[in-house]
């Protein structure tokens, strides 16, 4: 697994610049704590970090970027999507039409 994990990391620190408009990433909350084999590739999480994903890679291993500026691989399965507020919105008034 480890030799993917830096596969991977190799070709996307190629192909994705570091800078990202926040606006356009998706944010999750980690289900469970992960302690990463590849220090340097993998990131460890704690259950309830976010974690903005700059990419969702083959295999189920997405590169994400924690608050503290951290940078690394994590498995996707090990994280929940936290919904946009224009989403909960619109589901709301979505809700609101159907009851009418």
């Amino acid at each position: 697994m480890g030799k993917l994990i830096k596969a991977l990391a190799e070709k996307q620190i190629e192909n994705q610049p570091e800078m990202m408009d926040p606006k356009k990433l998706d944010f999750y909350q980690a289900l469970y704590d992960f302690v990463p084999q590849e220090l340097g590739v993998e990131m460890p999480l704690k259950k309830g970090e976010i974690v903005a994903v700059l990419n969702k890679g083959e295999g189920g291993w997405w590169r994400g970027r924690k608050r503290d500026g951290s940078i690394g691989f994590v498995p996707g399965n090990y994280l929940d999507i936290i919904p946009r507020r224009e989403e909960l919105t619109r589901e709301t008034e979505d809700s609101k039409k159907e009851v009418a």
